[in-house]
């Protein structure tokens, strides 16, 4: 039986050695297949805003354009005195101008546009590497793996820059041994290198924490290649050519203001309120959760923890010895990250593709066994769409024709204090506000500079602060209706300086409760706001008669 070896390298392009991947001749079915899911792509990335990031993403950009300057005080909080680098201020100054000259539909459509660039190039990438249809079913499930990162947030530019930085780390010599070669990105060479420069330090703007994590990953080039240099392996490639590509990849984001500083007080914010965060759980959250999921999210929370076994698989089989230890190395950071958290599982991909050499293994390719793979491959890419289908439409827009009407809509208004923000803006309110990260962005959206919150989105409060507001949700989820636990929510909220409270009803358990100090001035169906009645601003209000306050009894 005549058999064919599909461990031996996988080359990128043509072009040998520089990392680029050409677009190859497509047939007429697999054209129509991308327009459409191009198309459907199109509508799943103009869901309506849900996440809370983009409002005081906003806001901080309207005021570093207010003050002409970047800040290291916090310019949103209940606490003034605490430090605050912002490592996303060119994202923040971005969209502030581009909400103010077009709105949310610019907004939406910006990001959109950004997502689509980077599903095109990782789709680019997986037909080079697996051919056209495996490619598609690679591109399908990288869209299951990032579905829960799909809205209007900094967030989608980490994984362009994924997309631009993959195929240069995969990047392979002419010799076909595998071994680095290190990209000269361009035909021009020096034009490549200038371009992919500039890039990093705009990405360095935007989001650079993220940023920080794909340089750490992309450190197991230089060294990978110094090893197998000691080994006596990679004998075609340089370990010097493989410093200075990482380098010249590190080097211009060093000098974008608050790179370093501003990544650093990101880990910080993390390990302070990251517990209270969905997307900052372990991938088996999504299987081991109280709430039921989906079957994508199911198969999102396994698919790691499934990577890592083949990971360990492979190594115990000795078949990751035949890689360069570069490529190991990347499929190990990537992994790393997929496992950490939520937000990081479609790593997972990227690290299946450092090991497809490994992967492939020795592959039969007689009739019977080349039509069992081919109809394998047909069955993942309608497996991976049903799962797409029925969490990204079904469950989230109740079908086709609710995504597209969805597309009409700017934001979620079920999530957002909109009411509440109406109310403090027409009586000209300008105070503290105690709420929880989802209320406390908008209102930061609406009412910033003249307000302050004691939570934004960010979730830069000390770890304390972050256990109170836990400990509200809970109360309030678990005995909303009963009077004993107005003492309790009183307690916490008055260990902030904040003169109003805008939360979900009911806060307490009814208005009375809350007197002598505490009034409710307005309520909606989702929102309610509360006044300190003792708090100075409040008293201005009333004395100017725009914040009447009711007589408790």
């Amino acid at each position: 039986m005549a058999k064919r070896a599909y461990s031996r390298p996988v080359t990128l392009s043509s072009h040998t050695g520089t990392g680029r991947v050409r677009w190859l001749r497509a047939t007429w079915p697999e054209l129509l297949v991308l327009t459409a899911l191009g198309a459907f792509l199109a509508l799943l990335f103009l869901r309506p805003v849900w996440d809370i990031d983009i409002f005081w993403h906003i806001a901080a950009g309207r005021e570093f354009r207010r003050l002409g300057h970047l800040v290291t005080l916090d310019p949103m909080g209940l606490d003034p005195s605490r430090r605050w680098v912002s490592f996303q201020w060119g994202y923040q100054l971005a969209v502030s101008a581009v909400h103010d000259l077009g709105g949310w539909p610019a907004l939406r459509a910006l990001h959109a546009a950004i997502l689509l660039a980077a599903f095109g190039l990782f789709h680019r990438l997986h037909r080079a590497l697996l051919g056209p249809w495996r490619g598609l079913a690679a591109t399908l499930l990288l869209l299951l793996l990032y579905q829960d990162r799909i809205n209007v947030r900094p967030d989608v530019v980490n994984l362009l820059g994924l997309a631009v930085l993959l195929p240069l780390l995969l990047a392979e010599s002419p010799a076909g041994d595998g071994s680095f070669c290190a990209p000269r990105l361009a035909r021009g060479g020096w034009l490549g290198i200038v371009g992919l420069g500039l890039f990093m330090a705009l990405w360095a703007t935007v989001h650079a924490g993220g940023e920080l994590n794909h340089l750490i990953v992309a450190l197991a080039v230089p060294i990978g290649v110094a090893v197998d240099k000691l080994r006596g392996r990679a004998r075609h490639a340089s370990v010097r050519a493989a410093a200075l590509f990482w380098l010249g990849l590190a080097l211009p984001c060093v000098f974008v203001p608050h790179f370093l500083s501003g990544a650093l007080d990101a880990l910080v914010l993390v390990r302070s309120g990251g517990a209270s965060i969905e997307e900052w759980s372990a991938p088996i959250a999504y299987v081991l959760g109280d709430a039921p999921q989906p079957p994508g999210r199911i198969v999102t929370g396994l698919l790691p923890y499934a990577a890592l076994l083949a990971f360990l698989v492979l190594a115990l089989r000795g078949q990751l010895a035949r890689l360069p230890l570069h490529r190991v190395g990347l499929a190990l950071g990537f992994l790393g990250l997929s496992l950490l958290f939520v937000r990081f599982v479609y790593f997972t991909l990227p690290a299946a593709l450092c090991l497809l050499p490994a992967l492939s293994g020795e592959v039969a390719t007689s009739a019977p066994k080349e039509a069992r793979r081919q109809w394998l491959t047909v069955a993942a890419v309608v497996t991976l769409a049903g799962l797409v289908w029925h969490t990204n439409v079904e469950r989230l827009h109740g079908g086709l024709r609710g995504l597209v009407g969805d597309t009409h809509s700017d934001l979620d208004q079920r999530r957002y204090p909109e009411a509440s923000a109406d109310y403090l803006h027409a009586v000209g309110f300008r105070g503290s506000i105690f709420a929880h990260a989802r209320f406390g962005s908008y209102l930061l959206y609406r009412l910033h500079p003249g307000v302050r919150v004691l939570v934004d989105g960010r979730f830069a409060v000390p770890a304390e602060t972050a256990a109170d507001i836990q400990r509200l949700h809970e109360i309030h989820s678990a005995v909303p209706n009963d009077p004993s636990i107005a003492t309790e929510v009183e307690r916490i909220i008055e260990r902030y300086p904040a003169d109003v409270v805008v939360a979900e009803p009911p806060l307490f358990a009814s208005p009375e409760t809350a007197c002598p100090r505490w009034s409710r001035v307005f309520v909606a169906w989702n929102q309610e706001v509360w006044v300190r009645r003792d708090s100075v601003e409040v008293r201005r209000l009333e004395a100017l008669g725009s914040l009447p306050l009711p007589v408790c009894p």
